[in-house]
Formats: C-alpha cells, structure tokens, sequence
C-alpha cells in the first residue's frame, strides 16, 4: 500500500507515535470488536495523548497520519456550533450522546492546535 501525503509529512516532520493497545477503556455503546489504544503523538517539543479506536477490519496499529487524520477532522468540526455539528455529521440535536461527541471534539481543538502549532494548516491540507 503507498504512502499518502499525510504519512510522508509525518515522516519530514519527525513526528513518532507510541500506540499501546488496551491502553484505554472501550466506551460501552461501541463495537465489542474495535480495537482501543492509548496514542502518544510527539511533535517538535510537544506531545499529546488521546484515545484512538480503529474498528475491527484493520489488523495493524495506526499510523501517526491515520491519528493526525482523525484529529485534525474531529478538532475541525469542534469548532463548529451545535447544531452544525449535529447538522453536518446527521446527529439527532436533542441526543445527548451526540452533546458528548460535540463537547469531545471541542475541547480537543485546542490541544489539537497547540500540537500542531504553526505546521497546523500543513497537516490540514495534507491527503491521507
């Protein structure tokens, strides 16, 4: 399989991932079948941890652009207002487990943006 833009970016910019499978809770409404890992991405100085789940089609660890990947997406329809989100993504606005998800990827804009720093819009931009 060849490498997308996004992976060979990571690869420049020197940023490693540490995947620990197990390494956190599976939410009880998923998939007895996805597979959950605790993720350390490292970037310049910096560093973030989260929760990442793959579903069971995939049988290897994620890459540090199948991470970035989905951050970047979640920390991108954080900053979208509620009823966007819900809107956007076909979430029912009076669904609490939907507030949850909006509320997740939220705050993670944030930290997403400190991560990236500067090199944020490179990382957006990139195909994966």
């Amino acid at each position: 399989m060849s490498r997308t833009d996004l992976e060979r970016l990571c690869d420049r910019e020197n940023v490693r991932i540490t995947a620990e499978y197990g390494g956190v809770e599976l939410p009880e409404d998923w998939s007895p079948g996805t597979h959950p890992y605790k993720v350390t991405l490292r970037f310049q100085r910096r560093q973030l941890t989260v929760p990442f789940f793959m579903g069971s089609a995939h049988e290897c660890e994620p890459t540090a652009g199948d991470v970035l990947s989905c951050l970047i997406s979640d920390a991108r329809i954080g900053e979208e207002s509620f009823e966007d989100f819900c809107s956007e993504l076909g979430y029912d606005p009076d669904s609490r487990r939907a507030e949850r998800t909006w509320r997740t990827c939220r705050d993670l804009t944030p930290r997403v943006s400190r991560f990236l720093g500067d090199r944020l819009e490179a990382f957006s931009e990139a195909e994966h």
